[in-house]
């Protein structure tokens, strides 16, 4: 039993025969609630991430994309200009030494936030 009458049936067919899902250009790797505790800090914009990547090239191993639900659009390849130094607990953040630098200047207040990122 379906709620739908047969055209819509018909056009919910078809998306889902020739459409694409989301997780394939995630790679299967969709995040719900990254809460950042400082997004000034963590979420940049493309012309950050290209001088992070460009000072030190292993910036890129914890920049990630971040799409936020009003980026996703329906049938269009999600796009975004923003991105998340993705830092987890217990990263020697020493190590992503253009990203350490960066978040220097947001040291006062990271180390207000309960385990911070320069708080370690």
């Amino acid at each position: 039993m379906t709620l739908s009458n047969s055209t819509d049936q018909n056009l919910l067919s078809k998306i889902k025969e020739y459409g694409i899902p989301l997780s394939e250009y995630t790679e299967g790797n969709i995040f719900y609630g990254i809460k950042t505790g400082f997004n000034e800090a963590f979420v940049i914009d493309e012309i950050t991430r290209n001088l992070l990547i460009e000072e030190y090239s292993n910036s890129l191993e914890i920049i990630k994309s971040l799409f936020a639900g009003r980026d996703i659009k329906r049938f269009n390849k999600p796009s975004t200009n923003k991105f998340l130094i993705f830092s987890n607990r217990g990263i020697d953040i020493e190590k992503y030494y253009a990203i350490y630098n960066h978040l220097k200047q947001f040291e006062t207040k990271l180390k207000t936030k309960a385990g911070g990122a320069l708080d370690q």
